[in-house]
Protein backbone atom coordinates (compact mmCIF):
# COMPACT_ATOMS: atom_id res chain seq x y z
CA UNK A 1 0.00 0.00 0.00
CA UNK A 2 1.45 3.45 -1.52
CA UNK A 3 1.51 5.77 1.83
CA UNK A 4 3.09 8.72 2.73
CA UNK A 5 3.57 11.00 6.16
CA UNK A 6 4.01 14.56 6.51
CA UNK A 7 5.65 16.81 9.64
CA UNK A 8 7.32 19.91 9.83
CA UNK A 9 11.26 20.34 10.88
CA UNK A 10 10.71 20.30 14.87
CA UNK A 11 12.92 21.60 17.58
CA UNK A 12 12.27 21.19 21.10
CA UNK A 13 13.88 21.46 24.33
CA UNK A 14 14.82 24.13 26.76
CA UNK A 15 16.02 27.25 24.57
CA UNK A 16 14.78 25.78 21.28
CA UNK A 17 13.36 29.02 20.16
CA UNK A 18 16.64 30.41 19.40
CA UNK A 19 16.44 28.41 16.79
CA UNK A 20 14.23 31.41 15.35
CA UNK A 21 17.22 33.38 14.12
CA UNK A 22 18.12 30.50 11.56
CA UNK A 23 15.00 30.67 9.55
CA UNK A 24 16.67 32.93 6.96
CA UNK A 25 14.68 35.23 7.66
CA UNK A 26 14.26 39.01 5.43
CA UNK A 27 11.55 40.34 6.68
CA UNK A 28 8.95 38.12 9.55
CA UNK A 29 5.16 38.79 11.04
CA UNK A 30 4.30 37.65 14.48
CA UNK A 31 1.27 36.98 15.48
CA UNK A 32 1.43 36.08 19.26
CA UNK A 33 -1.15 35.58 21.94
CA UNK A 34 -2.25 38.98 23.48
CA UNK A 35 -1.73 37.40 27.28
CA UNK A 36 2.01 36.79 26.26
CA UNK A 37 2.52 40.18 24.33
CA UNK A 38 4.17 41.93 27.32
CA UNK A 39 6.25 39.41 28.60
CA UNK A 40 9.92 39.44 28.94
CA UNK A 41 10.32 36.09 27.26
CA UNK A 42 7.98 37.20 24.41
CA UNK A 43 10.43 39.99 23.90
CA UNK A 44 13.40 37.44 24.17
CA UNK A 45 11.49 35.95 20.91
CA UNK A 46 10.90 39.08 19.01
CA UNK A 47 14.78 39.58 19.60
CA UNK A 48 15.91 36.22 18.50
CA UNK A 49 14.16 36.86 14.94
CA UNK A 50 15.78 40.19 15.11
CA UNK A 51 19.30 39.31 14.82
CA UNK A 52 18.46 37.78 11.16
CA UNK A 53 15.74 39.53 9.98
CA UNK A 54 15.99 43.03 8.75
CA UNK A 55 12.06 43.78 10.22
CA UNK A 56 9.84 42.07 12.58
CA UNK A 57 6.14 43.04 13.01
CA UNK A 58 4.73 42.05 16.09
CA UNK A 59 0.61 41.66 16.00
CA UNK A 60 -1.48 40.64 19.22
CA UNK A 61 -3.92 38.13 18.16
CA UNK A 62 -7.12 38.99 19.29
CA UNK A 63 -8.75 36.51 22.76
CA UNK A 64 -10.83 34.21 22.17
CA UNK A 65 -11.75 31.44 19.93
CA UNK A 66 -10.40 31.91 16.38
CA UNK A 67 -12.71 33.24 13.87
CA UNK A 68 -13.80 34.43 10.68
CA UNK A 69 -14.81 38.21 11.73
CA UNK A 70 -10.82 38.43 13.20
CA UNK A 71 -9.20 37.37 9.62
CA UNK A 72 -9.74 41.00 7.47
CA UNK A 73 -7.71 42.81 9.87
CA UNK A 74 -5.18 40.46 10.70
CA UNK A 75 -4.15 40.02 7.01
CA UNK A 76 -4.33 43.87 6.50
CA UNK A 77 -1.44 43.74 9.25
CA UNK A 78 0.44 40.94 7.64
CA UNK A 79 -0.21 42.15 3.85
CA UNK A 80 1.86 45.55 5.10
CA UNK A 81 4.71 43.94 6.47
CA UNK A 82 5.21 41.92 3.58
CA UNK A 83 7.25 38.84 5.10
CA UNK A 84 8.89 36.15 4.22
CA UNK A 85 8.27 34.07 7.22
CA UNK A 86 4.85 34.09 9.39
CA UNK A 87 5.39 33.18 12.94
CA UNK A 88 2.75 32.21 14.98
CA UNK A 89 3.12 32.47 19.24
CA UNK A 90 0.85 30.90 21.30
CA UNK A 91 -2.40 28.14 21.64
CA UNK A 92 -4.12 26.29 19.08
CA UNK A 93 -6.28 29.25 18.86
CA UNK A 94 -3.44 31.23 17.88
CA UNK A 95 -2.05 29.05 15.11
CA UNK A 96 -5.10 28.39 13.69
CA UNK A 97 -5.85 32.17 13.44
CA UNK A 98 -2.14 32.59 12.01
CA UNK A 99 -2.44 29.77 9.39
CA UNK A 100 -5.90 31.51 8.19
CA UNK A 101 -4.26 34.80 7.59
CA UNK A 102 -1.38 33.25 5.52
CA UNK A 103 -3.95 31.99 3.20
CA UNK A 104 -5.88 35.19 3.09
CA UNK A 105 -1.88 36.25 2.64
CA UNK A 106 -1.00 34.39 -0.21
CA UNK A 107 -4.51 34.36 -1.90
CA UNK A 108 -5.50 38.15 -1.41
CA UNK A 109 -8.64 38.49 -2.63
CA UNK A 110 -10.21 35.51 -1.99
CA UNK A 111 -12.65 34.73 1.22
CA UNK A 112 -11.26 31.63 2.69
CA UNK A 113 -15.36 30.03 3.25
CA UNK A 114 -15.52 29.96 -0.80
CA UNK A 115 -12.61 27.50 -1.70
CA UNK A 116 -14.11 24.62 -2.68
CA UNK A 117 -10.70 22.75 -2.78
CA UNK A 118 -9.05 23.61 0.10
CA UNK A 119 -6.39 21.05 -0.23
CA UNK A 120 -4.59 23.16 -3.12
CA UNK A 121 -3.96 26.53 -1.73
CA UNK A 122 -0.36 27.35 -3.12
CA UNK A 123 1.07 28.77 -0.06
CA UNK A 124 4.80 29.86 -0.11
CA UNK A 125 5.03 31.84 -3.14
CA UNK A 126 5.42 34.49 -0.60
CA UNK A 127 6.28 33.68 2.94
CA UNK A 128 6.86 30.22 4.88
CA UNK A 129 5.47 29.83 8.51
CA UNK A 130 6.93 28.71 11.44
CA UNK A 131 4.56 27.79 15.01
CA UNK A 132 5.77 28.27 18.45
CA UNK A 133 3.09 26.61 20.42
CA UNK A 134 2.52 27.86 24.08
CA UNK A 135 0.02 25.17 25.33
CA UNK A 136 0.20 21.10 26.02
CA UNK A 137 -2.32 20.14 23.25
CA UNK A 138 -3.48 21.65 20.84
CA UNK A 139 -1.15 19.65 18.09
CA UNK A 140 -1.97 23.05 15.44
CA UNK A 141 2.15 23.21 15.37
CA UNK A 142 1.79 19.12 13.60
CA UNK A 143 -1.14 19.57 11.57
CA UNK A 144 -2.25 20.93 8.34
CA UNK A 145 -5.82 21.54 9.69
CA UNK A 146 -7.15 25.17 10.85
CA UNK A 147 -10.34 26.05 12.79
CA UNK A 148 -12.69 29.39 12.13
CA UNK A 149 -15.80 30.32 14.11
CA UNK A 150 -18.45 31.85 11.38
CA UNK A 151 -20.42 34.78 11.56
CA UNK A 152 -23.76 31.81 11.99
CA UNK A 153 -21.53 30.08 14.28
CA UNK A 154 -20.46 27.25 11.88
CA UNK A 155 -17.36 25.60 12.17
CA UNK A 156 -15.27 26.45 9.15
CA UNK A 157 -12.35 23.97 8.81
CA UNK A 158 -9.40 24.84 6.43
CA UNK A 159 -7.77 21.69 5.55
CA UNK A 160 -4.82 20.99 3.48
CA UNK A 161 -1.43 19.26 3.31
CA UNK A 162 0.46 22.84 2.29
CA UNK A 163 -0.60 23.86 6.02
CA UNK A 164 1.97 22.36 8.04
CA UNK A 165 4.19 24.65 8.90
CA UNK A 166 7.87 24.41 7.86
CA UNK A 167 8.86 24.78 11.91
CA UNK A 168 7.53 23.57 15.08
CA UNK A 169 9.43 24.59 17.99
CA UNK A 170 8.88 23.13 21.00
CA UNK A 171 10.36 25.40 24.15
CA UNK A 172 9.02 24.02 27.27
CA UNK A 173 10.40 27.45 29.16
CA UNK A 174 7.61 29.18 27.13
CA UNK A 175 4.91 26.75 29.78
CA UNK A 176 6.47 28.35 33.03
CA UNK A 177 3.77 30.49 33.47
CA UNK A 178 0.65 28.42 32.22
CA UNK A 179 -1.98 27.42 34.69
CA UNK A 180 -2.11 23.58 35.88
CA UNK A 181 -5.93 23.88 34.82
CA UNK A 182 -4.56 24.43 31.38
CA UNK A 183 -2.01 22.19 31.36
CA UNK A 184 -4.39 19.16 31.87
CA UNK A 185 -7.18 20.80 29.91
CA UNK A 186 -5.17 20.87 26.32
CA UNK A 187 -3.46 18.16 27.51
CA UNK A 188 -6.62 16.25 27.54
CA UNK A 189 -7.34 17.27 23.74
CA UNK A 190 -4.01 15.56 22.90
CA UNK A 191 -4.96 12.75 24.65
CA UNK A 192 -8.16 13.02 22.57
CA UNK A 193 -5.97 12.96 19.15
CA UNK A 194 -3.79 10.24 20.57
CA UNK A 195 -6.90 8.06 20.94
CA UNK A 196 -8.58 9.09 17.60
CA UNK A 197 -5.67 8.60 15.49
CA UNK A 198 -5.02 5.16 17.09
CA UNK A 199 -8.94 3.84 16.14
CA UNK A 200 -8.95 6.03 12.84
CA UNK A 201 -9.37 3.66 9.59
CA UNK A 202 -7.23 5.62 8.25
CA UNK A 203 -4.47 4.91 11.08
CA UNK A 204 -0.58 4.42 9.59
CA UNK A 205 2.31 2.35 11.64
CA UNK A 206 4.29 5.89 11.91
CA UNK A 207 1.15 7.20 13.33
CA UNK A 208 0.32 4.70 15.37
CA UNK A 209 3.57 4.55 16.86
CA UNK A 210 3.91 8.03 17.90
CA UNK A 211 -0.12 7.97 18.92
CA UNK A 212 0.63 5.38 21.38
CA UNK A 213 4.03 7.29 22.90
CA UNK A 214 1.46 10.10 23.20
CA UNK A 215 -1.09 8.45 25.23
CA UNK A 216 1.66 6.69 27.80
CA UNK A 217 3.42 9.98 28.13
CA UNK A 218 0.09 11.98 29.14
CA UNK A 219 -0.88 8.94 31.35
CA UNK A 220 2.33 9.58 33.45
CA UNK A 221 2.65 13.25 33.35
CA UNK A 222 -0.23 14.61 33.57
CA UNK A 223 -0.74 13.47 37.48
CA UNK A 224 2.94 14.56 37.90
CA UNK A 225 2.16 17.97 36.48
CA UNK A 226 -1.08 19.01 37.96
CA UNK A 227 0.02 18.07 41.58
CA UNK A 228 3.36 19.76 41.02
CA UNK A 229 2.98 22.48 38.76
CA UNK A 230 6.44 23.57 39.55
CA UNK A 231 8.45 21.02 37.89
CA UNK A 232 9.06 21.78 34.30
CA UNK A 233 9.83 18.18 33.19
CA UNK A 234 6.14 16.95 33.05
CA UNK A 235 5.04 19.67 31.21
CA UNK A 236 7.81 19.17 28.72
CA UNK A 237 7.19 15.86 28.20
CA UNK A 238 3.23 16.46 27.86
CA UNK A 239 4.52 19.33 25.34
CA UNK A 240 6.10 16.56 22.71
CA UNK A 241 3.53 14.55 23.48
CA UNK A 242 0.79 16.67 22.01
CA UNK A 243 2.99 17.43 18.69
CA UNK A 244 3.42 13.49 18.76
CA UNK A 245 -0.77 13.22 19.09
CA UNK A 246 -1.18 16.23 16.18
CA UNK A 247 1.26 14.33 14.23
CA UNK A 248 -0.44 11.20 14.39
CA UNK A 249 -4.02 12.33 14.01
CA UNK A 250 -3.11 14.74 11.11
CA UNK A 251 -1.93 11.39 9.21
CA UNK A 252 -4.81 9.78 9.76
CA UNK A 253 -7.99 11.50 11.07
CA UNK A 254 -10.20 12.62 13.84
CA UNK A 255 -13.26 11.01 15.42
CA UNK A 256 -16.12 10.97 17.26
CA UNK A 257 -15.18 12.68 20.06
CA UNK A 258 -14.14 15.39 17.93
CA UNK A 259 -17.28 15.43 15.65
CA UNK A 260 -19.27 15.39 18.73
CA UNK A 261 -17.10 18.93 20.45
CA UNK A 262 -16.81 21.05 17.45
CA UNK A 263 -20.58 20.60 17.22
CA UNK A 264 -21.22 21.15 20.70
CA UNK A 265 -19.11 23.85 21.10
CA UNK A 266 -20.87 26.31 18.59
CA UNK A 267 -24.18 25.39 20.31
CA UNK A 268 -22.86 25.47 23.86
CA UNK A 269 -19.85 27.74 24.36
CA UNK A 270 -17.98 25.93 26.74
CA UNK A 271 -14.09 25.43 26.04
CA UNK A 272 -13.56 22.98 23.32
CA UNK A 273 -10.90 21.32 25.76
CA UNK A 274 -13.46 20.59 28.16
CA UNK A 275 -16.06 19.44 25.64
CA UNK A 276 -13.67 17.52 24.84
CA UNK A 277 -12.11 15.97 28.03
CA UNK A 278 -16.43 14.96 29.47
CA UNK A 279 -16.45 13.30 25.58
CA UNK A 280 -13.51 11.41 25.57
CA UNK A 281 -14.80 8.59 28.04
CA UNK A 282 -18.28 8.11 26.28
CA UNK A 283 -16.71 8.12 22.99
CA UNK A 284 -14.37 5.27 23.98
CA UNK A 285 -16.68 2.90 25.03
CA UNK A 286 -18.71 3.84 22.15
CA UNK A 287 -16.55 2.88 19.93
CA UNK A 288 -15.09 -0.12 22.24
CA UNK A 289 -16.09 -3.12 20.00
CA UNK A 290 -15.58 -1.70 16.99
CA UNK A 291 -11.85 -0.68 17.85
CA UNK A 292 -11.29 -3.75 19.93
CA UNK A 293 -8.29 -5.10 18.00
CA UNK A 294 -6.60 -1.48 17.70
CA UNK A 295 -7.09 -0.66 21.57
CA UNK A 296 -5.82 -3.91 22.30
CA UNK A 297 -2.62 -2.44 20.95
CA UNK A 298 -2.74 -0.06 23.87
CA UNK A 299 -3.45 -2.21 26.49
CA UNK A 300 0.02 -1.90 27.92
CA UNK A 301 0.30 1.78 27.56
CA UNK A 302 -2.93 1.81 29.42
CA UNK A 303 -1.77 -0.40 32.30
CA UNK A 304 -3.87 -2.13 34.94
CA UNK A 305 -3.95 -5.22 32.42
CA UNK A 306 -6.36 -6.91 29.66
CA UNK A 307 -9.49 -4.36 28.31
CA UNK A 308 -12.41 -6.47 30.00
CA UNK A 309 -15.26 -4.04 28.82
CA UNK A 310 -16.20 -0.63 27.09
CA UNK A 311 -16.83 0.53 30.86
CA UNK A 312 -13.17 -0.61 32.06
CA UNK A 313 -11.73 1.72 29.37
CA UNK A 314 -13.69 4.70 30.25
CA UNK A 315 -13.52 4.30 33.56
CA UNK A 316 -9.90 4.27 33.44
CA UNK A 317 -9.64 7.71 31.68
CA UNK A 318 -12.37 9.45 34.28
CA UNK A 319 -9.88 7.97 36.90
CA UNK A 320 -7.17 10.02 35.36
CA UNK A 321 -9.48 12.95 34.84
CA UNK A 322 -10.35 12.99 38.48
CA UNK A 323 -7.13 13.14 39.30
CA UNK A 324 -6.12 15.93 37.37
CA UNK A 325 -9.42 17.89 38.08
CA UNK A 326 -11.09 17.11 34.54
CA UNK A 327 -14.77 17.27 34.01
CA UNK A 328 -15.97 13.37 33.28
CA UNK A 329 -19.50 14.83 32.18
CA UNK A 330 -20.78 17.69 30.20
CA UNK A 331 -22.48 18.63 32.92
CA UNK A 332 -19.59 19.11 34.50
CA UNK A 333 -17.85 20.82 32.05
CA UNK A 334 -20.45 24.01 32.77
CA UNK A 335 -22.87 22.78 30.30
CA UNK A 336 -26.22 24.59 31.10
CA UNK A 337 -29.01 21.61 31.41
CA UNK A 338 -32.34 23.42 29.37
CA UNK A 339 -29.60 25.28 26.86
CA UNK A 340 -28.65 21.27 26.05
CA UNK A 341 -32.11 20.34 25.70
CA UNK A 342 -32.77 23.27 23.19
CA UNK A 343 -29.83 22.91 21.19
CA UNK A 344 -29.50 18.75 21.14
CA UNK A 345 -30.72 18.28 17.17
CA UNK A 346 -28.89 20.94 16.11
CA UNK A 347 -25.60 18.91 17.70
CA UNK A 348 -26.82 16.22 16.64
CA UNK A 349 -27.08 17.55 12.83
CA UNK A 350 -23.96 19.53 12.82
CA UNK A 351 -22.19 16.37 14.40
CA UNK A 352 -23.79 14.09 11.42
CA UNK A 353 -21.95 16.29 8.53
CA UNK A 354 -18.92 16.63 9.73
CA UNK A 355 -15.99 14.20 8.07
CA UNK A 356 -14.22 13.41 11.11
CA UNK A 357 -17.30 10.73 11.52
CA UNK A 358 -16.01 8.76 8.38
CA UNK A 359 -12.81 7.11 9.57
CA UNK A 360 -14.40 6.39 12.90
CA UNK A 361 -14.36 3.02 13.59
CA UNK A 362 -18.17 2.69 14.30
CA UNK A 363 -20.40 5.17 12.04
CA UNK A 364 -23.15 5.97 14.57
CA UNK A 365 -26.65 6.85 13.77
CA UNK A 366 -28.35 10.19 14.28
CA UNK A 367 -30.31 8.25 17.38
CA UNK A 368 -26.98 7.04 18.26
CA UNK A 369 -25.56 10.50 18.57
CA UNK A 370 -28.59 11.78 20.23
CA UNK A 371 -28.14 8.72 23.45
CA UNK A 372 -24.34 9.51 23.72
CA UNK A 373 -24.94 12.62 24.06
CA UNK A 374 -27.46 12.47 26.78
CA UNK A 375 -24.89 9.98 28.33
CA UNK A 376 -22.47 12.09 28.27
CA UNK A 377 -24.69 14.98 29.81
CA UNK A 378 -25.36 12.79 32.68
CA UNK A 379 -23.17 9.99 32.98
CA UNK A 380 -25.43 7.61 32.35
CA UNK A 381 -24.84 4.41 30.24
CA UNK A 382 -23.20 4.62 26.48
CA UNK A 383 -25.61 2.79 23.81
CA UNK A 384 -24.67 -0.45 23.10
Amino acid sequence: MLGYFLAPKIVLGVGAFEQLSSLGAQRCWVLIDSSLATLPRARRLVEELEKEAGEVVVQSAPAGEPALASIEPITASLTTARPDWVVAIGGGSVLDLAKAAWVSYERPGELLESFADPGALGLRRRARFAAVPTTCGGGSESTGTAYLRAENGTLLELSSRELVPDWAILDSGLLSTLPATWVASTAADALAHAFEASLSEWANPIGGAMARDAIATILRELPKAVRHPELEAPREQLQVAATLAGLAVANSQLGLVHALAHAAQARLEVPHSRLVAALLPYGLEFNFAAGRDRLAALERVLGGGPLQSAHALGERIRLLWETAGLPCTLGSAGVDPDRFTRELENIVADAARSPALLSNPRVPTAEELRKLLGAAMSGGPVPA
